[in-house]
């Protein structure tokens, strides 16, 4: 067998997309498609044969049939699979029949060697623990299982950290508006009283489960007590599950065959059972990953450090918002404003420091990238000016000395640096979202006025639908660097004599 014939066998075999793998090598999805058929050959690049190597090891439900495939007996760690069948790819001549032999060698050599049952075998069956569960039935069992579980925690006496996951639909939340009304309630109550959720969604099913699943929870993202997850590497499987759980406290499971729905629920309080589910759950979260990061008031000096990654990091950057960047405010200037601002004077050390940081990444990161910063035409509209991406739970309100200076600033450095443009949007941009998106790293959306909440998001889906609301919401501003220049001067005028 030549290496295409070998190559598409296991891709078949282990029913492999061509995208995902593709997507798993970063290669183009077609040049999979040439090497199944044998149009290109990847011996050329060991690279390539030892990643498709890795592949296949981690997503093959049976490792023991690859085992037999490329006939080599298993260690104890399990390490040889991915290097044997790398070689085996890479050999030109392999007997793929041999398992065919194999099969065949032992049905001619079986024998009916059954030894006469022994009943006595059965006095020896062990006995396992009896749990008290509660089963609940059907599509509105869904729903009762559901309140069932969402009361416990609620009427608990201790905050936990509920861990949600489910692949199966989720049609029976939506179909009943008043169990849709009481669920939203219920969980908006969890987190008044001071729980927290991490959800595993299953969202690389398509996109429009994506957003959907996004929509359904962004409410409740909001409060900055949800952590959302997701599996890279999901693929539909036949068996559904869901696992609901407040560690310590109760736990709802169901499963389904895919296609139907899940006729029981199973409602269980047994701590043993409970802390089984949660260590499995724990296990599945441990390959996933963030769907977006969320900062709310609480932890918003936590996410200054995300920022100062993300400012830092290689690559072009558009920001959208409402006032100029708010490392060209002046370090006097700055000093001035958070004196009249209600930061409070032990904390003005920090804040200090935090300028200092983002002011030195503003300029480093111009020396090698482009930068193009979007605002509003009416950002200069009032006498005085709030500075809107400061990342700061206190505004800071600017005098228009400091806005005078502080466009000084910017057109100097729209001259003097080729890699720095500002644009004026015509189409408005939402007056309390300030926006920054760099195409491979991430976008941040931050929400300016209280209560104040950041999203970090990397996840490719999510990054290409903001690269298409830029796209939309600046694509009829093309004007340059002096058309900019000149309506700053525009703007200058009326609203500071």
């Amino acid at each position: 067998m030549r290496f295409n014939e070998k190559f598409d066998l296991l891709m078949n075999l282990l029913n492999i997309p061509n995208n995902k793998l593709a997507k798993f090598m970063s290669v183009d999805q077609s040049l999979i498609s040439r090497w199944r058929s044998g149009d290109r050959d990847p011996l050329k690049n060991d690279l390539y044969v030892t990643l498709i190597s890795e592949y296949i090891v981690q997503h093959t439900a049976d490792p023991q049939y690859l085992y037999e495939l490329v006939a080599v007996t298993p260690n104890e760690e399990g390490d040889n699979l991915k290097e044997a069948i790398a070689v085996w790819l890479r050999s030109e001549y392999i007997q793929v029949s041999s398992i065919a032999t194999k099969f065949l060698n032992q049905i001619q050599n079986y024998k009916d060697n059954t030894l006469p049952f022994n009943k006595a075998l059965l006095d020896e069956a062990p006995i396992g623990e009896r749990l008290k569960v509660e089963v609940y039935h059907g599509r509105e069992g869904k729903r009762k299982g559901v309140v069932r579980f969402l009361t416990s925690v609620i009427l608990s006496n201790k905050l936990t950290e509920l861990l949600l996951y489910s692949d199966e639909p989720m049609d029976w939340l939506m179909e009943d508006l008043v169990f849709t009304q009481k669920w939203a309630l219920m969980l908006a109550e969890l987190m008044r009283i001071g729980h927290k959720i991490k959800i595993i969604h299953t969202v690389d099913r398509d996109a429009n489960e994506q957003i959907v699943a996004i929509e359904r929870w962004l409410p409740l993202y909001l409060s900055g007590q949800i952590e959302p997850y997701y599996y890279p590497n999901y693929q539909e499987t036949l068996f559904k599950k869901t696992l609901f759980i407040a560690p310590g406290i109760a736990a709802l499971t169901s499963s389904a065959i895919a296609g139907t729905e899940s006729m029981e629920q199973i409602f269980y309080h047994d701590t043993k059972m409970i802390q089984t589910l949660t260590e499995e759950f724990n296990t599945y979260l441990k390959v996933c990953r963030p769907l977006m990061k969320i900062y709310s008031e609480k932890n918003l000096h936590s996410f200054h450090e995300l920022l100062f990654e993300f400012e830092g990091q290689e690559g072009d950057m558009i920001t959208l918002g409402q006032t100029l960047p708010f490392a060209t405010l002046s370090y006097e200037d700055y000093r001035r404003a958070m004196k009249d601002s209600a930061i409070a004077a032990n904390n003005q050390d920090y804040y200090i420091d935090y300028y200092t940081k983002r002011h030195s990444l503003f300029y480093s990161h111009l020396k090698n990238n482009k930068r193009c910063d979007w605002i509003n035409l009416s950002f200069l509209s009032e006498q005085s000016c709030i500075n809107l991406d400061t990342f700061m739970l206190h505004p800071l309100n600017l005098e228009s000395s400091y806005i005078n200076r502080q466009i000084n600033t910017v057109e100097r450095l729209i001259k003097e640096n080729k890699h720095y443009s500002l644009r004026f949007c015509t189409r408005e941009i939402p007056h309390n979202i300030f926006l920054a998106f760099k195409k491979n790293t991430g976008v941040i959306i931050y929400k300016t006025d209280p209560p104040h909440i950041v999203f970090a998001i990397n996840h490719p889906l999510m990054l290409s639908a903001f690269e298409s609301f830029i796209e939309e919401i600046t694509t009829d501003d093309s004007i340059d660097n002096r058309s900019s220049i000149e309506k700053l001067h525009q703007l200058l005028i009326p609203a500071f004599n």
